[in-house]
């Protein structure tokens, strides 16, 4: 297959630097360079002259060849190799050793992007890739999710590797364009920029502002529900209050909960979910408040298609 990557990592030129050691994008002769939209020539010191020089974007291209490399200095590194076996752990070991955090793996067919039958899939935004096939975290990219918990109860096949990567495969990878697309829209929603998803943005816009109460001791935001339904987007945006801090430098937070304060079922109607984003629970038992989420076990459901991977991955 043809293989086109987007890295988000807080060092991208580092990034860029290792991604240029792949064999295929050392072959310089056929290449042209593009640096802020002018064309340039190669010199000895070319990547270090043009990361430090330029002021948006490096782009290494080989016209007709399926593979470029992108260097865009705020955003993000993209790069595209040809003939990459069509495997996601063989992909996932590939770029193990390179310096990344999050990345993003570009659609495998045509029919998904083409005029008139675009599949619209929603993206983690910094200039990433649309959700295709899959993506992966590394490191600190797993602080983008609500939880690492969040990773093994998805609609997808995960695959770990070395220096503490995981991908998310969304569908099976020999299957037909149509096929791939019921696979993977579950999953597609379930991961990125929804409401029901589970990774946080970078430019994370917060848009219910239900508040909550501040507990100094615990470094804890605590929302108080009466006799309401708790939505999903809800448990998205205390997890980014988390992650960014919103309450500002002098109210530091370490943890949300949410406390349900009428019937102890309406709790545990929602425990699963408040779970899965690593969010307390706590409602009133017998009169009295306590947590309810610290002896919550569940036990991941999987499609039948990943299913159907999982026991090929086994048997091998």
């Amino acid at each position: 297959m043809n293989l086109y990557v987007s890295l988000w990592h807080y060092d991208l030129a580092e990034t860029f630097r290792q991604v240029l050691k792949f064999s295929s994008l050392q072959m310089l002769a056929e290449a042209e360079l593009v640096v802020d939209d002018e064309l340039q020539e190669f010199s000895p010191d070319w990547v270090e002259k043009y990361i430090a020089k330029c002021e948006h974007e490096v782009y290494l291209d080989w016209p007709f060849r399926h593979k470029f490399a992108l260097f865009n200095r705020d955003d993000i590194v993209k790069f595209a190799l040809p003939d990459v076996p069509l495997d996601a752990q063989y992909v996932l070991n590939l770029l193990a050793p390179l310096d990344w955090s999050v990345a993003c793996f570009r659609a495998l067919y045509g029919a998904w992007e083409g005029h008139g039958n675009r599949f619209d899939t929603p993206s983690f935004g910094d200039r990433h890739y649309s959700l295709g096939w899959g993506c992966a975290f590394k490191g600190y990219g797993y602080k983008r999710l609500v939880s690492r918990r969040w990773l093994d109860f998805g609609p997808w096949h995960l695959l770990h590797g070395p220096h503490d990567t995981t991908l998310v495969q969304f569908h099976d990878l020999h299957t037909d364009a149509e096929t791939a697309k019921l696979q993977a829209r579950p999953g597609h929603l379930r991961m990125a920029d929804s409401d029901i998803g589970g990774y946080i943005r970078s430019d994370f816009r917060f848009t219910l502002n239900k508040g909550g109460l501040y507990f100094p001791e615990e470094k804890q935001l605590r929302v108080v529900v009466v006799d309401r339904e708790v939505s999903q987007r809800e448990m998205l945006e205390a997890c980014a209050a988390v992650r960014y801090q919103a309450l500002g430098p002098n109210q530091p937070l370490e943890s949300a909960c949410f406390v349900f304060t009428e019937a102890v079922e309406q709790a545990y109607e929602h425990l699963h979910e408040l779970w899965l984003r690593q969010l307390q629970c706590r409602a009133f038992v017998d009169g009295v408040e306590q947590r309810i989420d610290q002896a919550y076990r569940a036990e991941p459901v999987k499609p039948e298609w990943v299913q159907r991977l999982q026991q090929t991955q086994s048997q091998g």
